[in-house]
């Protein structure tokens, strides 16, 4: 094992669940040289919902490459269907449009016998307007980290799944109408988020033989990937896109101070916080417009003038908090929410915040079955009830939901 001063920054994607057959665990890796298998320097794990949801699988032998699965495309639905019940608790519905959110849903899906097991992505779409929820569609999940979204405008469907050269995961679109999908890009190695914006794609992600990830640009009409002005050594860590107003944030840190928390990190693993700075998109580049020392923020969402995010004083910690963030002001002020509640707050918890309600994921257990399921809800900042929206089977994971506006 090299030392770490030694070793450019390696990253390892570990998705784990916790099930009577033990753990299961589906990773990914990339580092200075791109896949690193065997002998590895791991300078940070990540762990997605750490003991909560991942990759579930019921039975797998874990491998170190990419996941090949049989491209085997269920098409869209957009007319009345009855949803089958792997998406969780679904209903008979009717697509409508307007304000919605577009989830990621993976499961283990039996094709053929045990034996034929492949990994799903359903694309599961919640209406805010009736509360009615939809599955669009279901795709092979063979990206190293499940990501859709929905565009009701365009009736498409954009997603991340491994290239045609085998490379790295790519951005990708179905279309509703035909179930045609077509590969957009051959420009990246792994993709973290996607949002639609004005004539494109915004997509943060790890450029091929690079290392950290930055935003990007997919243009629609000229079919190219521009590379988003931001300072060179920041990693960006979460983001977030508010389609009422348009814009556009994102959150990260400088390589440099990652790197000597990492060497000055202790016994127990977990890695001490650092500076964290939230940038907005503005004039065609990110300007930092707010900065947080001694923290890693997880989880970021707007609310009018203020902006909403998740933290904690360590990397691994237990005892994660919800703050309100005014830029203009360069404040914050804690905001709390029911008790027990952040326990239950995935990484990625935030979705959209107005100023009546929250609406977040959160991994919860079930009383007296000794089972959790991922949940998307919504709190009232009035009453403060929490309501379940849409509820995962226990073998089911919610990866990741993004508030749309169909205009």
């Amino acid at each position: 094992m090299h030392e770490k001063k030694e070793v450019r920054r390696t990253q390892l994607m570990l998705c784990i669940k916790e099930m009577q057959e033990g753990w299961i665990m589906r990773l990914w890796i990339y580092g200075k040289k791109g896949l690193n298998i065997g002998d590895i320097s791991i300078q940070r794990i990540y762990l997605c919902r750490a003991k909560q949801r991942l990759s579930i699988i019921k039975h797998i032998n874990i491998f170190i490459s990419f996941v090949l699965v049989i491209m085997l495309f269920v098409g869209c639905q957009t007319t009345e269907k009855t949803l089958q019940k792997d998406s969780g608790n679904l209903a008979k519905t009717k697509i409508t449009e307007d304000k919605y959110i577009t989830l990621t849903n993976t499961y283990v899906a039996d094709q053929a016998g045990e034996n034929n097991e492949m990994m799903v992505m359903d694309v599961i779409k919640y209406d805010l307007s009736n509360g009615t929820i939809s599955k669009i569609a279901s795709l092979p999940y063979t990206s190293q980290y499940p990501l859709t979204m929905y565009d009701a405008e365009e009736e498409k469907v954009y997603y991340t799944a491994n290239a045609d050269d085998g490379k790295g995961d790519e951005l990708f679109v179905m279309n509703c109408n035909t179930d045609e999908s077509v590969q957009l890009t051959k420009y990246f190695f792994a993709i973290n988020n996607i949002y639609p914006i004005k004539n494109g794609i915004f997509v943060a992600g790890v450029k091929r033989h690079e290392e950290l990830v930055r935003p990007y640009f997919y243009d629609k009409k000229t079919k190219k990937v521009n590379a988003i002005l931001l300072p060179e050594d920041v990693n960006i860590t979460c983001t977030h896109y508010n389609p009422i107003n348009q814009e556009l944030f994102v959150v990260g840190y400088r390589e440099q101070d990652d790197r000597k928390a990492l060497e000055e990190q202790g016994e127990s693993g977990d890695v001490q916080g650092i500076t964290h700075t939230i940038y907005k998109f503005e004039d065609n580049k990110f300007k930092q417009i707010y900065t947080k020392k001694n923290c890693y923020i997880k989880s970021i969402a707007t609310c009018e003038d203020s902006l909403f995010i998740k933290w904690g004083a360590s990397y691994f910690s237990e005892h994660m908090k919800l703050s309100t963030v005014y830029p203009g002001k360069k404040t914050e002020e804690s905001f709390q929410f029911p008790k027990g509640e952040m326990e239950n707050l995935v990484d990625n918890a935030l979705v959209y915040v107005d100023e009546d309600e929250i609406f977040y994921l959160r991994n919860f257990e079930k009383k007296g079955k000794g089972e959790s399921v991922d949940q998307l809800c919504c709190y009232s900042r009035r009453d403060k009830n929490i309501k379940v929206l849409f509820d995962t089977q226990t073998e089911s994971a919610i990866n990741n939901a993004q508030f749309i506006v169909k205009r």
